[in-house]
């Protein structure tokens, strides 16, 4: 599926439909969604409509010196936010790779930024959000894979 996107208004709302339909989502293991793409391409706004249509209602942070946030939204699931953008290594991937247990949760929707830097890390059923830059200086491309 290729979505396009004129203004970052639109990125969010794309988010809050894809929170959405995720919110009553329950399978064997975690909602593992991979967002890549290039500086500034909108992961972050993209997260943040994704926990609008989850019920958030704390501001969405990138989490790049934290590597990792966590946000309830009912009383048993979360959304877990990790950016591996600072991941050089396996060692620095030691925070995430501490919380291994969020991947087998299925109450769990972890997204995470920069997925490439953490892919030994990776489930294998995910679903794969590529985003990048338009011709017009807020337009985005959104393409959504499954396990790609």
């Amino acid at each position: 599926m290729i979505v396009k996107s004129r203004t970052t208004k639109e990125t969010r709302e794309f988010g809050k439909l894809l929170g959405e339909t995720l919110k009553d989502a329950f399978f064997n293991q975690a909602i593992l969604i991979t967002l890549s793409g290039n500086l500034g391409s909108g992961k972050t706004t993209l997260i943040q409509g994704i926990g609008r249509g989850l019920g958030i209602k704390r501001q969405i942070t990138s989490p790049t010196f934290l590597i990792m946030r966590s946000y309830p939204f009912s009383k048993e699931r979360k959304l877990y936010h990790i950016d591996a953008y600072r991941i050089e290594n396996k060692k620095d991937a030691a925070v995430i790779e501490g919380e291994k247990s969020i991947f087998k949760d299925p109450s769990n929707i972890i997204v995470i930024e920069w997925p490439e830097r953490v892919r030994h890390l990776l489930l294998k059923e995910k679903i794969v959000i590529i985003l990048s830059h338009g011709k017009k200086e807020f337009e985005r491309t959104i393409v959504i894979r499954k396990n790609a």
